[in-house]
């Protein structure tokens, strides 16, 4: 069967993603409306990467998305499971060494190879449609962090796990999160069917 896993994030799942995320938003910028040679401290922002995930509702609905296609690949392997299980109960009314029973011990076996094989392929297709998933949606943070930074004028925004302190009103996460869940519900809306385009 495939092994259970919540497809949640957590900072022990994907610390790549977290070096990935803190290269990547260490880049500098100029203050806009600096004097020409004065002196001026940077303006520097914490992104907590992972407690953005968690209130995006486009990841929330990738999840739930994915969990929708776990069960049903679940379900499948639960029917092959069944077809072993019924092939086996006859077994019982045959004698060892018969034909009928050697015949059907066959077929157990191959089954079960089908069924670890159909395992294995439905947990790789789970696994890979969870990283495209997640690539997507740390793509679209990416880009968020930067539009909202180059508009509010930031120099720098980093990583709230490679930071040790950091004084208040340095956190600009739940700012961006809340502006990209803005922009996916007006997407959702625009994508809705017409109320009367069924009855053309």
């Amino acid at each position: 069967m495939i092994p259970k896993r919540s497809p949640s994030v957590s900072a022990s799942c994907f610390p790549s993603f977290v070096a990935a995320v803190l290269a990547l938003f260490a880049a500098g910028a100029t203050l806009a409306g600096r004097a020409a040679g004065a002196e001026s401290e940077a303006r520097v922002g914490i992104v907590d990467t992972l407690k953005m995930l968690d209130v995006l509702d486009s990841w929330q609905d990738a999840q739930s998305e994915l969990r929708e296609q776990e069960a049903a690949a679940e379900k499948s392997l639960a029917g092959k499971k069944a077809e072993i299980d019924r092939i086996e109960a006859e077994l019982r009314y045959f004698k060892p060494g018969s034909r009928d029973h050697d015949e059907r011990q066959t077929q157990v076996s191959a089954r079960r190879r089908e069924l670890a094989a159909a395992a294995e392929r439905l947990r790789a297709d789970l696994d890979e449609r969870f990283r495209a998933a997640l690539d997507a949606i740390q793509r679209q943070m990416r880009d968020a962090v930067r539009e909202y930074a180059a508009a509010n004028g930031y120099d720098l925004v980093v990583d709230a796990r490679a930071v040790l302190y950091a004084g208040e009103g340095r956190d600009i996460g739940l700012k961006v999160a809340r502006e990209m869940n803005k922009r996916y519900k007006e997407r959702q809306e625009k994508e809705k069917p017409h109320p009367d385009e069924g009855k053309r």
